[in-house]
């Protein structure tokens, strides 16, 4: 008996997985195949996705597309009290109707004649308001959106997070660069050593979350457009949290992806304003360095995400490793920095991560060339095959 009970076991082990994986594929094809609503027809289509779970990320996706209503993103009255200005910082953590939230603040360009943001610029926040109101709709690793706030006369604009309870907003959030450098013995309330170290265990977590926080915006027709470990952003953990080390980072815990300024549809008209800091581009595909000629892609999001997995490997920023092209700042040529970090991801990586992330970087950094001529769900797959799906093996072997 107790053998058949355990085969029993397996049995329904087995087919609960071989369910789970039917479904995900079936939600993937629909929201990523093109013209499928003309192949099966729209009554089909919203038939299909009820039955995977997947009406909720289609109605986005139709939305996203223009080809649905756009949800009006709710514009927030906070009570000074509970949150107060900004007051120049990036982010601002404190309560709303009791329940935790974050800020983060951005400038805007205000519309002629007015303090308020354009006509445009607010159809823009409206519509990434109802793309991150759900966390369904993107990944764990992407906040819930509550709304967003106008300092007018400030000319900020701010979107407000739906914080977890295990987060400590008493103490301010700390940015994935400031843990590379730690150039002083605190960050926020915590004291921290000069030196941080994470065990690879946990770089390739931190590298997962970041992975499939991005996969969720992609399956849904978004690009984020500023991936970059200033965008990568930890919380202090309440104590209860900080027990288990391989949660934590020295007390910090609950990654979220931000920096979403920039985001937009994958369709939108891009934006193809000159930016020659090199502090942005070197995290940049070497098309869309300083005045861009191409259209932004999900590809070039994928890149960007490799270049923050090379940090991940050697836990150090970009700027601090010895790439000559990010030495001599006069001529720094995108072209060529590129070409010395894929260099740097054969020949030095393997011995410092292994092959398997070796080759996720490697796969990030030309994935516009790997991808090109597949459909849109050939090149989801892609991703989700060679980047996802080995960094949960990583994970998972505990190393």
């Amino acid at each position: 008996m107790a053998n058949e009970s355990e085969a029993a076991k397996k049995f329904y082990k087995k087919l609960e997985e071989a369910v789970t994986e039917v479904r995900t594929e079936t939600r993937d094809a629909l929201l990523l195949e093109p013209n499928v609503d003309d192949i099966l027809g729209q009554d089909a289509v919203d038939e299909m996705a009820s039955r995977v779970g997947a009406k909720s990320a289609l109605d986005l996706k139709q939305n996203v597309l223009g080809k649905g209503p756009i949800s009006d993103g709710d514009e927030l009255e906070l009570p000074e009290d509970s949150l107060g200005p900004p007051k120049g910082s990036r982010f601002w953590c404190g309560l709303f109707q009791g329940w935790p939230v974050v800020v983060e603040m951005s400038s805007y360009t205000p519309a002629e004649d007015s303090t308020d943001v354009s006509a445009k610029d607010l159809l823009q926040i409206r519509r990434m308001v109802g793309q991150l109101a759900h966390p369904e709709r993107t990944s764990d690793h992407v906040l819930r959106c509550a709304g967003f706030i106008q300092y007018r006369y400030e000319e900020h604009i701010g979107l407000v997070f739906h914080l977890e309870n295990g987060c400590d907003i008493a103490s301010p959030p700390v940015m994935l660069h400031d843990l590379y450098k730690a150039s002083s013995n605190k960050l926020g309330n915590t004291t921290m050593s000069k030196n941080i170290k994470v065990h690879l265990g946990l770089r390739f977590r931190i590298a997962r979350n970041l992975a499939v926080a991005l996969e969720g915006l992609h399956r849904v027709g978004w690009v984020h457009k500023d991936i970059q470990s200033k965008n990568v952003v930890l919380f202090h953990a309440k104590m209860s949290e900080m027990m288990d080390p391989d949660k934590c980072i020295a007390g910090l815990g609950n990654l979220y992806l931000f920096g979403f300024e920039s985001s937009r549809p994958d369709d939108a008209e891009t934006d193809l304003s000159a930016d020659y800091s090199l502090k942005n581009n070197a995290y940049r595909h070497p098309h869309r360095w300083g005045k861009p000629s191409v259209k932004f892609t999900k590809a070039h999001d994928i890149y960007s995400l490799g270049i923050v997995f090379l940090e991940l490997a050697y836990w150090r920023s970009i700027f601090e490793l010895k790439f000559r092209n990010l030495k001599d700042t006069g001529r720094c040529e995108p072209g060529d920095l590129k070409r010395e970090v894929i260099k740097a991801a054969q020949e030095d990586i393997p011995f410092v991560t292994g092959m398997s992330f070796a080759r996720i970087i490697k796969t990030c950094l030309e994935f516009d060339e790997i991808s090109a001529g597949m459909s849109e769900y050939e090149a989801y797959e892609l991703f989700e095959k060679e980047i996802v799906d080995v960094l949960k093996n990583l994970v998972s072997a505990k190393v």
